[in-house]
């Protein structure tokens, strides 16, 4: 059986000489790493508020199929946990790590509208600007 080795994001400050000195745990059963994937998925999807239907419907995917992935009853491809990432607005690395990153409703809300708004003309940002200034 192969071993998969998991590396979280690289912070910005490390050092590439300081590689060495880190110790990754390897995952050896596969099956624990897709228990992991799908325990990841439901904590963020959970953490954005979203029950597996909805999230299921933004990503064009059956909900039966997504809580298979949410148990690691199910095996997916690279192209679906991309759009589950996409639409929880984190990084596929997140899915990964065994320590999660908690973030509050008020983060994951805040980093939602920015991902919103990002892709809008500037026009239409100093609309959204000028109502979030008024409350």
């Amino acid at each position: 059986m192969k071993t998969i080795v998991l590396f979280s994001r690289p912070q910005k400050n490390l050092k590439k000489k300081n590689l060495d000195k880190i110790k990754f745990k390897p995952i050896k059963d596969l099956n624990k790493l897709y228990k992991l994937v799908g325990e990841n998925i439901k904590y963020y999807r959970k953490s954005a508020g979203l029950t597996i239907a909805e999230l299921a419907t933004l990503c064009q995917i059956k909900p039966s199929y997504l809580g298979n992935i949410e148990r690691g009853e199910r095996k997916t491809t690279l192209h679906v946990l991309q759009k589950i990432v996409h639409k929880l607005h984190i990084y596929t690395s997140d899915l990964f790590i065994n320590k999660k990153i908690k973030k509050t409703r008020k983060e994951i809300l805040v980093d939602t509208i920015l991902a919103y708004i990002k892709d809008k003309p500037l026009t239409e940002i100093n609309k959204i600007f000028s109502i979030i200034k008024k409350i």
